[in-house]
């Protein structure tokens, strides 16, 4: 309730005209602004509330910046933000007049340095405690890891992160060896215990934020992996989203049974048996061309496309059930690791034998005569659901 409390307290307004009314009377037009937008009020309604919001909250936060950033003295925390401020916008102007590139990035780097340096000195002056910890050091180490390693440009974003704990727990830990005249000193005992409980609990953080980005990296490359059980894992969490957790296999099973389809089609009925009975070998190039197709290339290594024939519910030759299976290779909560399946059903397609005049349709008391059977394929839309393979 303290931090409440000092939050109400901060925004009581001092006097009628204040930057504290200012702020509640934008804070008010927004929500009128939300409510007539809930009630679809008329366009110019809306307009005009969302100009006055905008225009109440700028004027109150130009004001609170006015006075908290007015520098009691020269030598101030206030003095070095304005500085940073003021850097920052030449180098915003520079940028806009075409200036060198070297002069647009010399002030970048100037206005980034005396930003991270105020918000430190300020930080270290009012600190912002959370359960009784100041959390300035942390949110110095923020901007100073932004400030290095830049993370909007290119692939940053990961060292920036994973180095943040360790880059505040540096800032915390500084006055405590540093007088302000640059002089070294030895801390208590049981400050330099704190500090070591510190610096165990930010590399903690640091290896959990780096795992986290590694088990990323693994689903980008490898996405069959989230099909697999996490409920053991003390590592991993699945949230609970509306989307459905997708395998690759799914892409490897359609498009064999595509190909497989194109090819067993309309194929005479005594070369699709003997096709079907070296369906494992066949069915190797057509994995092999199925796996090029993969989104992520990575994983292809990591599938293998077998068959599984048999002679259907009626247990005669002329149908087959063709059952084409995507097993997973890779790592899994299971060492034998799991498989999807897709069937195709194939049948026999009778075509009559023309008779003398060319007419395929037999005329009264003929005796039909039929041509080799042809096989008819029809695969399923869907694929199975993920089952594990039995060791046995």
């Amino acid at each position: 309730m303290q931090p409440l409390n000092q939050l109400v307290n901060l925004l009581k307004p001092p006097e009628v005209f204040s930057w504290q009314t200012l702020i509640l009377l934008g804070s008010l037009s927004w929500l009128l602004f939300l409510a007539a937008v809930y009630t679809d009020a008329e366009p110019s309604t809306v307009d005009l509330l969302v100009t006055v919001s905008w225009l109440l909250t700028t004027a109150g936060g130009g004001c609170l910046v006015y006075t908290f950033l007015k520098p009691p003295r020269y030598f101030s925390w206030q003095t070095v933000i304005l500085l940073g401020l003021f850097s920052w916008l030449t180098s915003v102007l520079a940028a806009v007049v075409n200036a060198a590139g070297f002069t647009v990035n010399l002030l970048g780097i100037f206005s980034l340095l005396f930003f991270t340096i105020g918000v430190g000195w300020a930080l270290s002056k009012h600190p912002i405690k959370v359960f009784g910890v100041s959390i300035g050091p942390w949110i110095t180490g923020a901007i100073l890891c932004a400030f290095i390693f830049t993370p909007w440009v290119g692939n940053n974003i990961v060292p920036a992160v994973v180095s943040w704990p360790l880059v505040s727990v540096l800032i915390a830990a500084t006055p405590h060896f540093l007088t302000w005249n640059l002089t070294f000193k030895v801390p208590l005992p049981p400050i330099r215990q704190n500090l070591i409980l510190l610096l165990l609990l930010n590399l903690l953080f640091s290896s959990w934020i780096e795992f986290s980005f590694l088990i990323q990296n693994w689903l980008d490359d490898y996405p069959s992996l989230i099909m697999d059980d996490f409920g053991q894992s003390g590592f991993v969490y699945v949230l609970p989203t509306g989307n459905g957790r997708f395998s690759q296999g799914e892409i490897l099973l359609d498009t064999a049974g595509s190909k497989v389809k194109d090819t067993l089609n309309e194929m005479p009925w005594p070369d699709l048996e003997r096709w079907l009975l070296n369906a494992d070998d066949r069915i190797t190039p057509i994995g092999n061309e199925a796996r090029e197709r993969l989104m992520a290339l990575a994983e292809q290594d990591f599938w293998e496309l077998r068959t599984d024939v048999d002679g259907g519910a009626s247990d005669s030759s002329d149908s087959y059930n063709l059952k084409l299976q995507a097993f997973w290779l890779g790592p899994a909560s299971k060492p034998e690791g799991y498989y999807l399946e897709k069937a195709c059903q194939i049948t026999q397609k009778l075509q009559p034998i023309a008779d003398a005049e060319g007419n395929e349709a037999p005329s009264t008391n003929q005796i039909v005569e039929y041509s080799t059977p042809l096989a008819h394929v029809e695969c399923d839309l869907g694929v199975s659901d993920m089952q594990w393979i039995n060791p046995s």
